[in-house]
C-alpha cells in the first residue's frame, strides 16, 4: 500500500507503466467536476470510476481485495477512514468473484483518514476497508482509478 499527498503522485509513476497515463488524467482533468461513472483511459487496462456515496459505520463496512487491478483512491469531496492490512492477515468472508474483481474478507484492520488532499494505492496484496465514516455517516466524492496488473 501507498498513502502520500496527491501533488506527489509523480514520484510513484515507476511503480507500474500504466500510472504514468493516471497522472498525465489527473493533470488534464478536474476530478471533482466529473460526473459519477466509468471512464475508459486505456480500455479496460486502465479506467476511472467516479462515486458519490454515504460513508458507513464500521459494523456495516466490508474488507475487501482485488486480484486483477490495483486500486488509486482519491477522495475529492468529503472525508472517509480506510481501513487496512495485510492479505495474509484476513480470511475468506466470501468466494472471489472473477467478474467484478472482489472478494471480501474478515479482517482487524487499521484505519487512515482519506480526504481531497491524499491519496491511496491498493494492490493484490493490500486489504481495504473503504467507505467508513470518521464521525458519522457523511456524503463523500471519490475517483477510483483501476490499474490492470
Amino acid at each position: 500500500m501507498i498513502v502520500d499527498k496527491i501533488k506527489n503522485f509523480g514520484l510513484y509513476i515507476c511503480v507500474h507503466k500504466h500510472f504514468q497515463l493516471v497522472k498525465d488524467f489527473i493533470e488534464k482533468n478536474d476530478l471533482s467536476k466529473l460526473e459519477c461513472g466509468r471512464y475508459d483511459i486505456l480500455d479496460d487496462e486502465v479506467y476511472l470510476s467516479v462515486q458519490e456515496y454515504e460513508t458507513k459505520v464500521k459494523d456495516s463496512a466490508k474488507a475487501e481485495s482485488h486480484k486483477k487491478y490495483i486500486d488509486i483512491q482519491m477522495v475529492l469531496s468529503g472525508e472517509e477512514l480506510i481501513g487496512y492490512t495485510d492479505i495474509s492477515k484476513s480470511s475468506q468472508y466470501t468466494f472471489y468473484d472473477e467478474h467484478k474483481d472482489i472478494q471480501f474478507l474478515n479482517a482487524e484492520v487499521d484505519f487512515l483518514n482519506a480526504n481531497s488532499s491524499n491519496f491511496f494505492v491498493f494492490f493484490p496484496q493490500d486489504v481495504h476497508m473503504p467507505s467508513m465514516s470518521v464521525v458519522e455517516p457523511a456524503m463523500v466524492k471519490k475517483a477510483v482509478f483501476k490499474i490492470k496488473i
